[in-house]
């Protein structure tokens, strides 16, 4: 394990509350890019939700990253390996192409995983962390931030990308960020 993936690590079990994780690590599609690793947290923040966080979106460059770089979290109500997948494909695909700015929206041809429909993710402010608490600090002055993908189904991005992210969140049929079997809000 290299010193930056290693300090990573012990910099979000610290910020976990001393959260234990598996580290796996998946092929980078860009042969000029390191390989994406996922921190896999069980549990985490809260019993039945498993957190994962990347490790290698960082590595990339984006003309809209000025002050730091981003690298994301995903916290779902699964035990799905999945889910851990299919955010390291999204990163894989468009790292070094897109900034995932909040509000963004990332989607994939099929389902992530057949226990839900959804196909893609949308970027914005971590759910159980304050601003704050987003922000590492690296050696070599590296500022990492992160960045919650939250799963949608397909009809959900249109209603992000023409009404905004606060109107997504604030449906009424939008109850919990983590229910990977929630309601489609494109269908209501």
């Amino acid at each position: 394990m290299n010193n930056d993936l290693k300090h990573f690590g012990q910099l979000l079990t610290q910020r976990f509350k001393g959260a234990k994780f598996e580290l796996k690590q998946v092929t980078s599609l860009d042969e000029k890019l390191p390989s994406i690793h996922l921190f896999i947290f069980k549990n985490y923040p809260d019993t039945g939700l498993v957190t994962i966080v990347t490790h290698g979106l960082s590595k990339a460059t984006h003309p809209k990253w000025h002050f730091g770089r981003p690298e994301l979290i995903l916290s779902v109500e699964s035990e799905k390996e999945e889910w851990a997948t299919a955010l390291a494909t999204v990163v894989n695909e468009f790292r070094g192409e897109k900034s995932f700015a909040n509000g963004s929206v990332y989607s994939l041809e099929k389902p992530f995983c057949y226990e839900s429909g959804m196909t893609g993710f949308v970027m914005y402010v971590p759910s159980f962390l304050n601003q704050e608490e987003a922000i590492f600090e690296l050696a070599g002055n590296k500022t990492i931030f992160l960045t919650q993908a939250y799963p949608i189904y397909p009809g959900e991005a249109g209603i992000i990308l023409k009404q905004g992210f606060e109107s997504f969140w604030g449906h009424e049929k939008f109850q919990d960020p983590y229910d990977v079997k929630r309601d489609n809000i494109s269908e209501h």
